[in-house]
């Protein structure tokens, strides 16, 4: 029985009339049965027929396989952007239901609709093309590759109609914080959208009001009339006409082409601006005067494991204050007042990089990926290196707050930091690194390309040597894996390293926990007693612990960082391990640590409980020494500190009474039995 879907394309009859010679299968044999002999030739099994076409491509010869329907040369690293219509109560993992690819080829191909998961491409994508399938051969199962590569969807605009359950302020969990900004996604479905080099755009029409309370255009005008707002340190005033954007960071009428750093903004030449001449009002850091804002991102910030950054943009109808740029950080565009239109680009040769670039011409951009119409409440997710440019509607104006995450958070950034130290490790241990190189070190380059070029049975050889494709003679390759070896074992442990040292420098910078905490030294001395009931005082993943040397045990944390250095490159302490920033104790004493300030239980314990938990690997005195360090350090809150110690005769008639208690429960006896 002929397929319509299978049989349509001459290119597919040509590639079916290859497979049939090739498996010696008889003229009437229809397009299922041939893709049915290829995939048990293959190891796998037939279950949809029009998704088995990709597979039988794979068994095509190459001079046939260049006519079949295919994505483009970059398939192997890129992925393929989904366009997800969904509901809070119909979420699928990890970001969208269902998705139409296309192919760009050109050939005869029909559309097909398959399940969306992105958890489906996997390092497979590392390989070439044959590579995949031999590999998959020698495993005996057999994985279709990813679709064509298409850039024209979005990867997800999911429509949100119902609001978070809870409230983001009183939530103990910093995660719930992420749930709420982006609800109906979770913490996984935005860490995965973030890996991912496609924007998200969450609607909530039904819920206008959802980010209203945070910021508004009132408290830009409030702050304004502060006269704490200087340029380019808390305000920007900028304007885009289509080709070049220009400032208007000066009080005086008229732009400028630099700004006047430090100069106070005055509220009537910016307000006028913004409603007479059609400029763009940028606040920075508007956590630093706002509070909502400072206890929305002091929570992200434990949830990312990062510093999160925020501006607030307030444009005039009409109008466009940035030119198409891109940034190094992820972020969160928040719409909280009028609606905008955003055109969105990815570049698929700079998917996620690493550095930033501004002002694109806009002539030199390809046609948008995504054009979409932010209304209040709405949020979109644009992963590091999305190209946008925003324009407010002609009649409304507009207010987001764009929060910024994970810049210079990537593994790039941190194999970069690990592999010196790895390295200086490596030579350290192993002598073949420090051996000098004599004549092997004459085989490297170029010029041994051209040497070779000078034999006519090396000219092919050379060719490709000079154009970038190294090979070095089998015995220097091979010694040079042996120091690879030894240096690639150095590293697991200096990835470590690596992360504590970013973990310190993240607590050095954070926002300080909101809300805010009384400084150590700011309350009475206490000493404490065996009775003396104590709470940590910081919220779940507010602190870390780190090893900066041997037997030594680091708890780091910003606790009392500043608010007013927050996103300006400078530190709330110098450095991690100054005072009030990083405690160090002995390796030995890590159990009390962890007892006393990483506890599941919201409940305080007393000293003695604390005594008690660590009884066999530490002693009571010196718990009680850690104890009062942390109290001092502020770490820990002392809820009764005019308790008095009960006098010793009475904890020895304590002691027993609970030992009799505890004996007649054991023994179903006593009162506790009764």
């Amino acid at each position: 029985m002929e397929d319509p879907v299978l049989d349509t394309s001459p290119a597919l009859r040509k590639a079916f009339a290859c497979l049939r010679d090739k498996y010696g299968m008889s003229e009437d044999s229809s397009p299922l049965d041939i893709l049915g002999r290829v995939a048990s030739e293959l190891g796998g099994s037939l279950r949809q027929p029009t998704g088995a076409i990709t597979w039988a491509s794979q068994a095509i010869p190459q001079d046939v396989s260049d006519a079949w329907p295919s994505s483009s040369g970059d398939s192997d690293t890129e992925e393929t952007p989904y366009s997800t219509s969904c509901s809070d109560s119909m979420l699928p993992a990890p970001l969208g239901a269902s998705a139409a690819h296309s192919s760009d080829s050109g050939a005869d191909f029909v559309e097909e609709s398959t399940e969306g998961d992105c958890s489906d491409f996997s390092d497979d994508h590392d390989r070439t093309f044959y590579e995949r399938v031999q590999h998959n051969k020698n495993r005996k199962v057999w994985r279709p590759p990813p679709p064509p590569h298409n850039v024209t969807q979005p990867l997800a605009r999911a429509d949100a109609r119902s609001s978070f359950e809870g409230d983001w302020r009183s939530a103990t969990d910093p995660k719930d914080c992420v749930k709420w900004l982006a609800h109906p996604f979770d913490e996984d479905d935005v860490h995965r959208a973030l890996s991912k080099p496609y924007p998200v755009h969450i609607q909530r029409p039904n819920l206008p009001d959802y980010y209203s309370d945070l910021y508004s255009s009132k408290d830009i005008r409030a702050y304004l009339a502060s006269g704490q707002c200087q340029y380019s340190y808390n305000v920007d005033v900028v304007r885009y006409d289509g080709s070049k954007r220009m400032s208007y960071n000066m009080n005086d009428p008229g732009p400028r082409p630099g700004s006047a750093p430090g100069t106070p903004a005055k509220l009537g030449r910016v307000w006028k601006r913004f409603e007479k001449e059609g400029c763009s009002v940028r606040i920075l850091h508007p956590q630093q005067h706002c509070d909502k804002l400072w206890a929305l991102m002091s929570r992200l910030e434990t949830a990312f494991g990062c510093c999160v950054g925020c501006n607030a943009y307030l444009t005039p109808p009409g109008s466009q204050g940035f030119a198409p740029h891109y940034d190094d950080i992820d972020a969160f565009i928040l719409q909280l007042e009028g609606r905008k239109r955003w055109s969105l680009y990815v570049d698929p040769n700079n998917l996620l990089p690493l550095h930033n670039r501004a002002d694109f011409d806009r002539a030199s951009l390809p046609a948008p990926c995504m054009e979409v119409v932010l209304g209040p409440g709405d949020l979109l997710i644009l992963p590091r290196g999305t190209i946008h440019e925003g324009r407010s509607l002609p009649d409304t104006h507009s207010l987001h707050i764009t929060l910024s995450a994970n810049q210079g958070c990537s593994w790039a950034a941190l194999l970069q930091a690990a592999l010196p130290g790895a390295l200086q490790e490596a030579a350290q241990r192993t002598l073949a690194l420090r051996r000098p190189m004599g004549p092997d070190f004459r085989r490297l380059g170029c010029h041994t390309a051209l040497e070779w070029y000078a034999s006519a049975s090396y000219s092919h050889r050379a060719a490709s040597h000079i154009q970038g494709e190294w090979e070095l003679p089998g015995l220097l390759e091979r010694r040079l894996r042996r120091m690879f070896k030894h240096f690639t074992d150095a590293v697991w442990a200096h990835i470590h390293i690596a992360a504590e040292e970013q973990w310190e420098g993240f607590m050095a910078e954070r926002l300080p926990q909101y809300p805010p905490l009384p400084r150590p030294g700011s309350v009475p001395h206490t000493k404490l007693h065996p009775g003396s009931r104590l709470s940590p005082v910081a919220q779940p993943g507010a602190l870390r612990f780190t090893r900066p040397e041997p037997g030594v045990i680091r708890v780091v944390h910003g606790l009392f960082n500043d608010r007013a250095t927050h996103a300006r490159g400078e530190a709330a302490q110098e450095g991690a391990g100054t005072a009030g920033t990083a405690l160090d104790f002995e390796l030995r004493q890590a159990g009390v640590l962890a007892k006393a300030l990483l506890r599941k239980d919201p409940e305080a314990h007393s000293v003695a409980e604390i005594q008690a938990m660590c009884k066999g690997h530490t002693e009571g005195g010196e718990v009680l020494q850690v104890l009062q360090a942390l109290v001092a350090a502020g770490l820990l809150r002392v809820l009764d500190p005019g308790a008095q110690s009960p006098k010793p005769g009475r904890q020895k008639r304590a002691r027993r009474a609970d030992e009799g208690a505890a004996g007649g429960r054991r023994h179903g006896t006593g009162r506790a039995g009764a």
